[in-house]
């Protein structure tokens, strides 16, 4: 089925995220608290769009008959390019 062949990209999220997780530690013992926190919720947010665009990917895969639009199923895939660029923006 499809959920199988997506399961290893839901399973290299899950250890991107772990690894995020890690990271945010070791920068939090180091003192750099802010830049820590800033850091890991950039990631997080990044994560759980790719992770939530490639689960509705999944579910309208699967479900022909479903009212998912294509529209829908890349929404955040529109944000996650939106934040991007902004952020681009951003840096000098």
């Amino acid at each position: 089925t499809w959920w199988h062949v997506f399961a290893p990209l839901f399973i290299s999220d899950a250890l991107n995220s772990y690894f995020c997780v890690i990271v945010f530690i070791r920068m939090y013992l180091e003192g750099a608290y802010k830049l820590a926190l800033a850091r890991a919720l950039w990631s997080q947010f990044m994560i759980s769009l790719l992770f939530v665009f490639k689960y509705l990917l999944c579910q309208k895969l699967v479900e022909e008959g479903t009212a998912l639009e294509c529209s829908e199923v890349l929404s955040p895939v529109f944000i996650l390019l939106m934040i991007v660029m902004i952020r681009a923006c951003q840096l000098q």
